[in-house]
């Protein structure tokens, strides 16, 4: 990396600063993060070491000159205030040294633009990841950059904040990936914990009717599973802002109601999160994100409780939210917080969408489960079901309805991530061995699929005869039913177990299955001839063909 601060150091527009120690693992990422932001925008990089190693300070040096050093005492905002002093921009963006941005072009598009001119504070996305695989993580707005004037400093020894004469804000879409909540040990989340709890208290102490601290300490508390703490010292604040009409009050009252639902629904006591939800809601001065966030919590609540009827008008009123307000920045923006950045993550929206899915299948009712069965994005990594075993009950509804050709599409969705492959194999087969009318049911959908498994192979063998499919097979499709006999063959070892109508259709079709007798090993002979005699009670050679 080429040190950059002399592209723009005479006179900078934006100063870049961060506080850092020793996180040799991220504070490349950071700064690398902030190269094209540099060069695009006229800007200057401070860093305030807080206590670096000279391992740390030498890769620091690849980046600025302008390093300066700080004698750690416990209060953030007074190393962020001797970021401030040394800056020359007239605008200010603090990063720390374990975050990194995913790309920087909103940001610099609000420069170039001239917006920034309009605007004293600038939001941007926090990213918070919940662990290590990136899948699961919750968007936070925050406000990381100010217009620079006199009256500009930082407040608050811990989760110090930004205080100015003016508060017009924009927000950006732009985010950094920030792992600072996943702790390598238990040990280390203890410890950061006790650092903060002890400072927050404090602060707590010193100014008892700023809401901020109390929402703090219930996060710390959280973070710790403390969960009889969250409920005692999140009710304690619900009553000491009971009756305040402060619209700053009205923004975190969310979050302290959703902490004693949270709280309860953590400890399995799904009635109390209930009742407690259902009490929130009665509160007039809830903001819009609180109540969808608030409704998402009864729904999962009462679907804990297998009470899918009741689940399903908050389910709905969750929904009718997200569609109103998900796309709506403004809103994310300024009402989102601790257990509120959720609310319309793809996870809340999906688990939702499956508790419906799981109502219409208890109601029979396929328009339902078509409507919301479309809402799911197959092509994540993970499916956020609410319930496990919520795929093979979509696939016993299959077996117990009549045939319609959006089922062929919904198979297709299912099997092919191979997540639940095997289950729903599994459950097919059962029922060729139980219930042959739902067995020819999933057979006449599965056989029409692209994605193709041994077992789906023969499904699709069987619908070349008009007792699993209603359409006859032309003449001609014996090439077709040869592929599909080599490669059960080649990938599967039960095929010598199959239906005898699979036999019978590959000589109906005059299909060479020599093949069968030329590849098979012994192992596999021997394997089919043993399950053959146990299933007709029949004696049967033993593994040595004495």
């Amino acid at each position: 990396m080429q040190n950059t601060v002399s592209l723009n150091k005479n006179d900078p527009l934006l100063s870049i600063s961060l506080l850092t120690a020793n996180r040799p693992d991220t504070i490349s990422k950071c700064l690398d993060s902030l190269t094209s932001l540099r060069e695009s925008v006229p800007s200057e990089l401070i860093i305030v070491d807080t206590g670096c190693s000279q391992e740390m300070l030498n890769i620091l040096k690849k980046y600025t000159d302008l390093i300066i050093p700080f004698q750690w005492n416990n209060d953030f905002s007074a190393a962020r205030n001797a970021q401030l002093s040394a800056c020359r921009g007239k605008w200010f963006l603090f990063i720390d040294d374990d975050e990194w941005f995913e790309d920087t072009t909103e940001i610099e598009d609000f420069f170039l633009s001239g917006k920034y001119k309009e605007y004293d504070f600038c939001n941007y996305i926090q990213r918070n990841y919940h662990d290590m695989s990136s899948i699961r993580y919750s968007d936070d707005y925050v406000t990381r950059m100010a217009r620079i004037s006199e009256i500009l400093h930082f407040e608050s020894c811990i989760h110090e904040y930004m205080v100015s004469d003016s508060v017009k804000t924009y927000s950006l879409n732009s985010y950094v990936h920030h792992y600072g909540y996943v702790y390598k040990s238990e040990a280390d989340k203890y410890n950061h914990y006790q650092r903060n709890i002890s400072l927050l208290l404090k602060m707590l102490d010193k100014e008892p009717d700023n809401i901020r601290w109390y929402i703090h300490t219930v996060q710390e508390y959280w973070a710790v599973q403390q969960y009889s703490m969250v409920i005692d010292f999140s009710s304690t604040a619900l009553r000491h802002f009971e009756s305040s009409k402060d619209y700053g009050i009205y923004a975190n009252l969310g979050t302290l109601y959703m902490a004693v639902i949270e709280a309860y629904f953590n400890t399995y006591n799904y009635t109390k999160a209930i009742d407690a939800a259902k009490k929130a809601l009665q509160d007039d001065r809830l903001l819009p994100l609180a109540v969808a966030s608030i409704n998402e919590a009864i729904t999962r609540s009462y679907a804990m409780m297998d009470d899918y009827n009741s689940a399903y008008s908050y389910a709905t009123t969750y929904l009718n939210h997200y569609k109103k307000y998900s796309g709506d920045i403004s809103i994310l923006s300024t009402q989102s917080g601790f257990l509120l950045d959720e609310t319309f993550s793809k996870q809340y929206f999906e688990e939702v969408c499956w508790i419906i899915i799981q109502r219409a299948i208890n109601h029979h009712d396929l328009s339902m489960l078509k409507e919301y069965f479309d809402k799911i994005d197959f092509t994540n990594d993970i499916l956020f079901t609410f319930d496990p075993d919520i795929i093979e009950n979509i696939v016993r509804f299959m077996a117990d309805s009549d045939f319609d050709p959006w089922y062929v599409k919904a198979a297709e969705l299912l099997i092919r991530r191979g997540d639940h492959t095997e289950k729903i194999v599994a459950l097919i087969q059962e029922y060729e061995k139980e219930c042959d009318t739902y067995f020819l049911r999933l057979a006449r959908i599965f056989s029409q699929i692209e994605f193709i498994t041994p077992y789906i192979a023969y499904l699709k063998v069987l619908s070349f005869s008009k007792q699993y499919s209603e359409t006859l097979k032309n003449e001609d499709d014996t090439a077709v039913l040869d592929n599909l006999l080599k490669y059960i063959c080649t990938y599967s070892d039960d095929y010598l177990l199959y239906k005898e109508i699979f036999w019978n259709i590959l000589l109906e079709k005059k299909v060479d299955i020599s093949y069968i007798f030329e590849n098979t090993n012994y192992l596999t002979w021997q394997r089919a001839v043993d399950i053959f005699c146990q299933r007709y009670a029949l004696p049967h050679t033993d593994n040595n063909g004495d």
